[in-house]
């Protein structure tokens, strides 16, 4: 008697989730028509701040700070290219009085898709910008103005 045995094999697929994080070096803030260090920016230049980085699945979120506080996402363009795993945050802006002295800065977020835990990490530099006070010409009129006036009244009392 022969006998016939069956064997039944199940096989249980899991699926794993492995994230690969950004690479180092990463986020780098870049400038464009912006010079931080070498020359005297004016009240109305234009401005483009760059804040990149590269590989991570999934893509990191960038955002890029001025003096401690996000600028707006509404002000920013957020670009992203899965193949290339290259993501961007691009900020353009006319440069104004008040934005001298302003520290600007990258932050990038990754969750790591196996743990749900989310690393932080900000770009190895800042840059910090300088727009002296630029003295419109009708601020010299006036000015001139009032020096006139002044003398005038120190002709019209005799106080001199």
């Amino acid at each position: 008697m022969k006998s016939i045995f069956l064997a039944a094999v199940v096989v249980t697929l899991s699926t794993f989730v492995f994230g690969e994080r950004p690479w180092n070096g990463y986020p780098r803030l870049d400038t464009s028509g912006l010079n931080f260090e070498s020359h005297v920016n004016h009240v109305g230049d234009r401005a483009t701040l760059v804040c990149q980085s590269r590989g991570g699945d999934p893509l990191p979120t960038l955002t890029i700070y001025q003096n401690d506080s996000p600028i707006p996402r509404s002000a920013v363009l957020d670009l992203y290219h899965s193949k290339y795993k290259l993501s961007l945050v691009v900020y353009s802006w006319n440069v104004q009085r008040s934005d001298n002295g302003a520290v600007f800065k990258c932050k990038q977020d990754w969750t790591d898709p196996s743990t749900g835990e989310t690393a932080t990490s900000f770009s190895e530099t800042t840059k910090q910008i300088s727009v002296p006070y630029k003295r419109e010409l009708e601020d010299q009129i006036n000015e001139a103005e009032i020096l006139d006036f002044i003398d005038e009244l120190v002709r019209m009392t005799g106080s001199e």
